[in-house]
């Protein structure tokens, strides 16, 4: 048999285009955690030793950075002059953060999300999760950053619109809000925020997330209709609640 067409070619193929996105997102997660991307946004083209020079990095590291974005299509590349640069409309995804394009969150979270990895295989030996403390930062301020852009842009000028019923009884203020798994709190703050005349409340079992959502919603100017608590919920609660929400917390 020909092996140019034995099947296990195409699956060969497969891993190889798998593991070429693998490595796309670890050095896009260096690009942005450096700030990379965004200096390139800022002060444009360079050659590695320029950028070594801007930014206080490596030169031979930034240029194997350089090279493998390149090659992946994250950044053009001038062969004379040898300098890396970000096309401009690229900047909204790889740059602004909490832009309605941006896709700095997602790169986070995809490159924080495996690395508990024996954790990961001694839940599928036993059963059970893995602790929240054992999970990279990166990887909540990964799904921080991505509801950031969801909830931001897409909640309550689309989704709420989308049921007026619901949207009406906000209005008015008769309404009591419960948003179960809320995380760092951005889906609750963006209701508190559009609704003010409604009671909202977020519940989330990571003390961690409920301290982070209650700087946002600080820094956001909402606090009298809006309150976070740290809450198992699988516990009973006696509060009863018009709505009940659950963004980010159910995923079978």
């Amino acid at each position: 048999m020909d092996d140019n067409n034995l099947p296990q070619k195409d699956l060969i193929k497969k891993i190889v285009g798998d593991a070429r996105g693998a490595v796309g997102i670890r050095l896009c997660a260096i690009g942005v955690d450096l700030g990379i991307f965004e200096n390139l946004a800022k002060h444009g083209p360079a050659t590695s030793q320029e950028l070594a020079d801007r930014m206080n990095l490596d030169e031979r590291y930034l240029r194997e950075w350089s090279l493998g974005m390149f090659s992946l299509g994250y950044l053009d590349f001038d062969k004379v002059s040898r300098k890396v640069s970000l096309n401009e409309e690229f900047i909204p995804v790889l740059v602004e953060e909490g832009g309605k394009f941006s896709q700095k969150g997602l790169i986070e979270l995809l490159n924080s999300s495996l690395l508990p990895y024996h954790e990961l295989l001694n839940s599928f030996k036993n059963g059970g999760g893995i602790n929240y403390d054992k999970i990279d930062k990166g990887f909540w301020n990964g799904i921080d950053q991505t509801g950031c852009t969801r909830y931001k842009h897409f909640l309550v000028t689309d989704w709420v619109d989308k049921m007026p019923e619901l949207k009406s009884r906000l209005e008015t203020g008769s309404v009591t809000f419960a948003d179960f798994g809320c995380g760092s709190g951005r889906s609750t703050v963006e209701m508190a925020k559009k609704f003010p005349k409604s009671q909202f409340f977020g519940f989330d079992l990571f003390e961690p997330n409920i301290e982070r959502a209650q700087k946002i919603a600080l820094d956001a100017g909402v606090k009298n209709n809006l309150k976070f608590m740290q809450w198992d919920v699988s516990n009973p609660l006696t509060e009863k609640f018009d709505f009940v929400a659950c963004f980010d917390l159910i995923h079978d």
